[in-house]
C-alpha cells in the first residue's frame, strides 16, 4: 500500500492506493477458463459428428460426452463405453496431496483490483445552516464511478482495524467463508454518531502492517488532532464572517 500525507488549502489530507479483492480467486478464474475450453471442445465434437452425416441428436450426445470428459468425467462417467467406436471415457486418478494443497492455495488467493482513496476535510453546513467541517472519503476505482462518503468531523467516534468478515458479515456466513477457503481482507472502519452508522474507510487484501500504518495516520490526523482542527475551523469562520461584514 502506498500512502501520501500532507496539507491542501491549510487542511490535512491522507491519500492511499489500496488493493482490494474482486470476489474472484485464482482458482475460480482457472475454472472459468477451463469451462470455456470444455464448451469449445464439446461444440467441435458435435460439429464433427453432425457433418459426418449423423443426426443432430447424435451430435448433441457427442457434445455432452465430450464436455463431461473435458471437465474430468465425473465418477459416474469414468470408464463408460462411448458410441460410434469412440472407446471409453478415461478413468482419472484421485488428486494427490500436492494437488489438493495447490487447490487450497488457489482458492485462498484473491484476484485484486486497485483503488485510490483520499481523506480530507471540507467546509459544509448542517441542517440548521451552521458551518461544520466534514471529513470526506473519495474512492476512485480502476473502473466504474468514484464513491464519496461524507461525515462531520465531530461525529467520528474512532477508527478501528479488523477484517471485513468481522465488521460486515453474519456469523453463519463467516463459517461458510472459512469452509470454502475464501480470502479475507483487512479493513479500517469508523463507527460514528448521529445515525451515520459504520463508515467504511479503507480495505486491503495485502499485509496488515501497511494497514496499521494507515490506521495510525488516520487516528492521529482526525481523532487526536481533532481539537486543533476544530479551533482552526472556528478561526477561519470568524475571519470569514469579519470579511463578510466589512
Amino acid at each position: 500500500m502506498r500512502i501520501w500525507q500532507g496539507e491542501e488549502g491549510g487542511w490535512p489530507y491522507i491519500q492511499w492506493v489500496q488493493e482490494v479483492p474482486t470476489g474472484r480467486s485464482v482458482y475460480s478464474d482457472f475454472q472459468s477458463s477451463y469451462m470455456k475450453v470444455s464448451v469449445v471442445l464439446a461444440l467441435f465434437a458435435a460439429s464433427l459428428i453432425y457433418f459426418s452425416g449423423s443426426s443432430i441428436w447424435s451430435a448433441a450426445l457427442a457434445a455432452i460426452f465430450t464436455w463431461s470428459i473435458a471437465l474430468g468425467g465425473g465418477k459416474a462417467l469414468q470408464g463408460m463405453v462411448l458410441p460410434w467406436g469412440m472407446g471409453r471415457t478415461p478413468v482419472f486418478p484421485e488428486a494427490s496431496e500436492a494437488e489438493r494443497r495447490r487447490e487450497t492455495i488457489e482458492r485462498a488467493t484473491p484476484i485484486m483490483t486497485s483503488q485510490t482513496v483520499r481523506a480530507t476535510i471540507v467546509r459544509s453546513t448542517n441542517a440548521k445552516g451552521q458551518p461544520i467541517p466534514l471529513v470526506t472519503l473519495l474512492t476512485t476505482p480502476q473502473s466504474g464511478d468514484p464513491v464519496t462518503y461524507k461525515v462531520p468531523l465531530t461525529d467520528i467516534r474512532e477508527f478501528s482495524l479488523g477484517t471485513d468478515d468481522e465488521w460486515f458479515e453474519d456469523i453463519a456466513l463467516r463459517n461458510v467463508r472459512s469452509a470454502r477457503q475464501q480470502a479475507q481482507s483487512w479493513v479500517i472502519v469508523a463507527p460514528t454518531t448521529n445515525g451515520h452508522g459504520v463508515l467504511p474507510v479503507a480495505q486491503s487484501g495485502r499485509d496488515k502492517g501497511s494497514m496499521a500504518d494507515l490506521y495510525g495516520r488516520l487516528r492521529d490526523t482526525f481523532i487526536l488532532n481533532r481539537p486543533a482542527l476544530l479551533k482552526q475551523f472556528e478561526r477561519e469562520e470568524s475571519a470569514f464572517n469579519l470579511d463578510q461584514t466589512s
